[in-house]
């Protein structure tokens, strides 16, 4: 079937962003989607931001940023709405935490899901604990606002975590390097996970759920599974 968009989870091109490495490392990969006329939708990793190149990803056409380091996309007849965070400056930054929440109150989709490159949840052996600091200033935004599902990267691994308020929280950060051996078997709140393989994580939506299959490299699902929709409504304003 065809895609509707594909969200990039950040650090997208490099070590450092290097814009010289695009062609090889973005270009020659995606070919055949871009070709087909698929849109990719990027936010911003530490990666990208590191070298001093953010600018060119925010404004190159094939990402779809428009020079914007976080905006929303509405799939379908607000059906979904992807609202695509940066991490690396929302913790000071009170105009992204504004439009975050006002974005969240007013939109009339069905499912509200948070894409952003570091994870609010979930922890690796190198990073045992997520950012306490980012997960205090958006978990809150997250339930006030009824997010369904949140997508992360950073991590170079593919976790599906418990819910937590009703949220449910993927990170797909193994599509490049990966981190074998890191994901934490101990880990409690850990439903599934894979790092031994590169791994794409396919959302499907309708009115009622949301299929998901998680892909690796060989072609060989290493998760699926079913989000009924929780009619996760945002509270009212104050």
């Amino acid at each position: 079937e065809a895609l509707n968009g594909i969200v990039l989870l950040g650090d997208n091109i490099s070590f450092l962003g290097e814009p010289e490495y695009f062609e090889e490392h973005f270009v020659k990969p995606y070919n055949a989607l871009l070709d087909a006329g698929v849109k990719f939708f990027a936010v911003l990793g530490n990666h990208d931001i590191k070298g001093g190149h953010s600018g060119f990803q925010l404004n190159h056409p094939f990402l779809n940023m428009n020079g914007r380091r976080y905006y929303s996309e509405v799939f379908g007849e607000n059906l979904v709405e992807c609202f695509m965070l940066d991490t690396n400056t929302i913790v000071a930054d009170p105009k992204q935490v504004d439009w975050l929440n006002r974005s969240l109150q007013k939109s009339k989709a069905r499912w509200k899901v948070v894409a952003m490159h570091e994870p609010i949840y979930g922890a690796i052996e190198r990073r045992p604990e997520a950012d306490e600091q980012l997960r205090e200033r958006l978990e809150p935004i997250f339930v006030k606002g009824g997010v369904d599902i949140a997508l992360s990267g950073h991590n170079h691994v593919y976790q599906r975590r418990q819910p937590v308020k009703n949220i449910h929280y993927f990170t797909a950060g193994s599509g490049g390097k990966l981190d074998r051996g890191q994901n934490l078997e101990e880990d409690p709140g850990l439903l599934a996970g894979n790092d031994q393989t590169n791994v794409a994580l396919i959302l499907e939506f309708n009115e009622s759920e949301c299929r998901f299959e998680a892909i690796d490299s060989l072609e060989d699902v290493v998760d699926s599974g079913t989000i009924p929709e929780s009619s996760n409504l945002a509270e009212a304003p104050l």
